[in-house]
């Protein structure tokens, strides 16, 4: 006869492969965190009027968004002319000095403040007929990464293009990637671009054309909460425009989606868990 101890530990054996078993099937579920909401180029003192949390910001505009109580993704080397050679090419030397134009000391400080969440380091590398190769980019992150170790980098680029120089990236931080109207529907295009991005291990910042071309109130509203459901790191918006914020209808819009980011409910990767907004 089987002693107790010996059933119990039979039954959890039992226990872990069922429920092996059921996992073996699912899809890769992300972690219950809240999403950081936000707009590029957001005024600070309209911050007040919006539950915004994070911008994209340019290094002077740093101390007005710690004032207004926001974190920031800053771009500290600036357009692409400030790292290119006279035929319009990537060149890392010059990178490295544009980014070394900047005190160090007062980066760390926003840094350890946790006022800047990301180093938006390269903007669209796959857009550039000479832009930085993979090998650039890491070479850009790591020499930021002298400089600030707690500080991510990333660049905004599509995963699938990023997918094929995976191993060429170790300092890559973050990834940013962006949806467009005319882009098909969200969630076919955030699906695809969470199955390219499965190689990465780093933060992941989705964002939102409202502009080029203009999205309508009730598509951002659709895609933003799908998004949401995805839990990112952050949720971007391109970009602050008083036009297309004045329209009906927005207000509540971000109300519904900065409370859906906040919320904590665990979900799976392009289908919200039950109960999730």
């Amino acid at each position: 006869m089987l002693s107790s101890k010996t059933i119990a530990c039979l039954l959890g054996c039992l226990w872990f492969a069922m429920a092996g078993l059921a996992c073996a099937g699912a899809k890769p579920a992300v972690s219950g965190k809240s999403t950081f909401v936000g707009v590029f180029g957001l005024p600070p003192g309209r911050a007040v009027d919006w539950p915004f949390a994070v911008t994209r910001a340019a290094p002077e505009e740093l101390t007005g968004v710690r004032d207004a109580g926001l974190k920031a993704l800053v771009a500290l080397t600036g357009s692409k002319k400030n790292y290119s050679d006279s035929f319009g090419c990537f060149r890392l030397p010059l990178w490295k000095q544009a980014l070394d134009r900047h005190d160090s000391g007062r980066i760390q400080g926003l840094v350890d403040e946790g006022v800047i969440k990301g180093l938006y380091a390269i903007d669209e590398p796959h857009d550039w007929a000479c832009g930085p190769s993979f090998a650039d980019i890491d070479a850009a992150c790591a020499y930021a990464g002298t400089k600030w170790p707690k500080l991510k980098c990333g660049v905004n680029a599509p995963p699938g293009w990023l997918k094929p120089g995976r191993e060429q990236l170790p300092h890559l931080g973050f990834l940013f990637f962006q949806y467009a109207s005319g882009r098909g529907d969200p969630e076919s295009w955030l699906a695809k671009q969470m199955a390219d991005a499965s190689w990465f291990q780093g933060d992941i910042w989705l964002s939102i054309q409202l502009l080029k071309p203009w999205i309508s109130v009730s598509e951002f509203r659709r895609a933003a909460l799908h998004f949401c459901s995805a839990r990112p790191t952050g949720l971007l918006m391109w970009k602050w425009s008083e036009e297309w914020f004045a329209q009906a209808g927005v207000t509540s819009a971000m109300q519904e989606v900065a409370a859906a980011c906040a919320s904590p409910a665990r979900t799976v990767v392009g289908k919200p868990a039950a109960g999730a907004p």
